[in-house]
């Protein structure tokens, strides 16, 4: 049995997976990395340990942020920390999957999404010049998680999901806009950073030839992505 907890881009994608094992699956909780409201943590631990306590049977599927690996603090960071701490003392069997940025259609404002849309409206966008994002498509994230969960891999271990390279947020800027035809118009502020993230042991168990370890990998996430965003943004729906 699969129990998915949650309704945006990773539950819905999670309804893919591929996996004999019996999981509870949660997707649920603060996703926005400027959030600072201690209601909408304290709204996440609510729901976790609820869903944890209700299904002690399941195989605990828990997803937390590659950022935790960032030199700065914030209060979502230390939340996703707290929750990791949380999840593996509260399940029995548990793995959680640390995700970069992932890029998929969604209906709520992402990195991803808020660039493509800010480019259509010509909108000046402010980039951090020092910032780098690993992007990795939601199709992979179910993908990988599917041969993780199968192979037992990692149980009660926190793993990195996550591309070998980064791309600088100036670079999936000018991506986005030679995908959508337009001239991107942003202003450079010196500040932010590129943290490493270990994926080792990723590499080790999917194989170096992987796509997702490949130099252009996150060019093709953005390729795939940008025309299904701007269907979508003239929508509305992002």
């Amino acid at each position: 049995m699969i129990k998915i907890i949650g309704n945006g881009l990773l539950a819905r994608n999670m309804a893919n997976l591929k996996t004999e094992r019996d999981c509870l699956i949660i997707c649920a909780g603060v996703s926005n990395s400027s959030e600072t409201r201690a209601a909408e943590f304290q709204r996440e631990i609510e729901l976790v340990t609820a869903a944890i306590e209700q299904h002690k049977e399941l195989r605990v599927v828990y997803f937390s942020t590659c950022s935790v690996n960032q030199a700065v603090y914030t209060p979502y960071i230390d939340h996703k920390r707290a929750m990791e701490k949380r999840v593996s003392s509260l399940a029995a069997e548990w793995c959680i999957y640390r995700l970069p940025q992932v890029v998929g259609v969604v209906n709520n404002s992402t990195l991803i999404s808020h660039i493509v849309r800010s480019i259509l409206q010509n909108n000046t966008l402010k980039i951090q010049l020092n910032a780098g994002r690993r992007l990795i498509d939601i199709d992979d994230v179910v993908r990988v998680c599917g041969r993780l969960l199968n192979a037992n891999q990692g149980v009660n271990t926190v793993q990195n999901i996550a591309p070998y390279h980064a791309a600088s947020v100036v670079q999936i800027v000018e991506r986005i806009a030679f995908g959508l035809g337009k001239e991107p118009q942003y202003e450079g502020v010196d500040a932010g950073e590129s943290y490493e993230v270990d994926i080792r042991s990723l590499i080790d168990f999917m194989g170096a030839e992987d796509v997702i370890f490949t130099e252009d990998y996150w060019c093709r996430v953005l390729d795939k992505y940008i025309p299904l965003l701007k269907s979508a943004s003239a929508l509305g729906a992002v």
